[in-house]
């Protein structure tokens, strides 16, 4: 029931829940079943779900999943376009950050203007 429609439930608050829970506790069968219905989605729906709240939410979930997910996730978020369209919001640092793909953190910055 859940792989059906998976994108519209990414992007509702109690499906969304409901996805990243399955994605982190259910058979591995069932895990790359739904990873691999959200990576096959349009592209522009994925980056979408990508720059939501919710969407990033599921897209954590999937890059602490599978290994093999996870590296699939990573090749989507090194697009430069959609990259720095994350780089511009909380969610999207957040999702960057956990993919180890953020750059140089605001706090050291901040540092560095209090020490001169």
């Amino acid at each position: 029931v859940l792989r059906k429609g998976v994108m519209r439930t990414a992007n509702s608050r109690p499906g969304a829940y409901v996805l990243e829970k399955a994605l982190l506790y259910s058979s591995l069968e069932d895990r790359r079943a739904l990873a691999s219905d959200v990576l096959a989605a349009l592209p522009s729906e994925l980056h979408g779900l990508m720059r939501s709240q919710l969407g990033c939410m599921v897209i954590r979930a999937m890059l602490r999943s599978l290994p093999a997910v996870a590296q699939q996730v990573r090749q989507q978020l090194t697009e430069p376009r959609l990259m720095s369209q994350l780089e511009t919001t909380k969610h999207g640092r957040r999702l960057l950050a956990s993919a180890g793909l953020s750059s140089v953190s605001d706090s050291s910055s901040v540092g560095a203007r209090e020490e001169a």
